[in-house]
């Protein structure tokens, strides 16, 4: 199985000058915990809602904004995104793909294409949202 099986396609991303505030809407509005970083057309990070809450605060994870820091959120994605990127390509093998998830405790990876623009995200949920139906499917397996 192949990465490009399970990805959600056609990512959202959002611009390295965006700022958290804005960050943080587009998170609660799709109800994505991860968001690949562009610049001019560019993958250059990801930002996760652990990201935020280390920038703004506990309140991110229950949207209380009484313990939120209201001042860092104009700030830019750029100054807390995770810089060093690792990427999947859609027809890498799925069992990779979680290896890289589980050795580096991410939630979701980005899928890249040859010019490094991206494509889809592959993260748990797509693998639990696979194995729920599998399993469903097949209820002589479990």
């Amino acid at each position: 199985m192949l990465v490009r099986d399970l990805m959600s396609p056609d990512p959202l991303t959002i611009d390295g000058a965006a700022t958290l505030g804005d960050a943080l809407s587009l998170m609660r509005m799709y109800e994505i915990r991860e968001l690949p970083v562009m610049v001019d057309d560019r993958l250059v990070g990801m930002l996760t809602d652990r990201d935020l809450r280390g920038a703004l605060g506990p309140g991110v994870g229950d949207g209380d904004v009484s313990r939120m820091d209201e001042l860092r959120m104009d700030d830019t994605v750029d100054r807390i995104m995770s810089e060093q990127v690792l990427a999947v390509m859609p027809d890498t093998d799925v069992i990779d793909a979680l290896r890289l998830l589980l050795e580096h405790r991410f939630g979701a990876l980005p899928v890249v294409d040859e010019d490094f623009a991206p494509v889809g995200v592959f993260s748990a949920t797509d693998v639990l949202g696979w194995a729920l139906a599998h399993l469903e499917e097949n209820p002589a397996a479990n």
